[in-house]
């Protein structure tokens, strides 16, 4: 709902802001004082958003008062924006892969366990994997 961010440029708020479209205010730790990865992120911000980075040490009312009439003047970059719908698409998509990547390696290990002669102890799975045993159940008997 924020019409201006405000971050230290977390890479969770940076990549937040700019897939919402928001207008950031980054205010970086230095590199003194962290691993130097809060400038990295920022820069990212500045260069595919819509961002102003205010250096951490000269920070203060009226340079925080400068950059937001900057930032509330920039044209908006939506390269990185995205709709709700297409990110549950999205997000469907990897669910689904890694879903088929589970499936398969179960399938593997199950069928790895039965040309061995081994019985399947369903306590030895987790809720998940339970999930996927019974999309399994019906190609073999469990």
């Amino acid at each position: 709902m924020a019409d201006v961010v405000v971050t230290r440029s977390g890479s969770n708020a940076i990549i937040e802001g700019l897939l919402l479209g928001k207008r950031m205010i980054c205010i970086p730790l230095s590199a003194s004082a962290s691993r130097g990865e809060q400038m990295l992120n920022a820069k990212f911000a500045k260069k595919n958003g819509t961002a102003v980075i205010i250096d951490d040490k000269e920070c203060n009312i009226s340079v925080f008062l400068e950059a937001l009439y900057t930032v509330l003047r920039l044209p908006e970059n939506h390269s990185y924006k995205i709709t709700k719908k297409k990110l549950l698409e999205q997000i469907q998509h990897h669910v689904n892969g890694i879903y088929q990547v589970a499936f398969e390696q179960l399938q593997h290990d199950i069928e790895k366990h039965l040309k061995c002669g081994k019985k399947i102890n369903l306590q030895d799975f987790s809720e998940c994997e339970m999930g996927i045993l019974d999309d399994l159940s019906s190609n073999y008997d469990l």
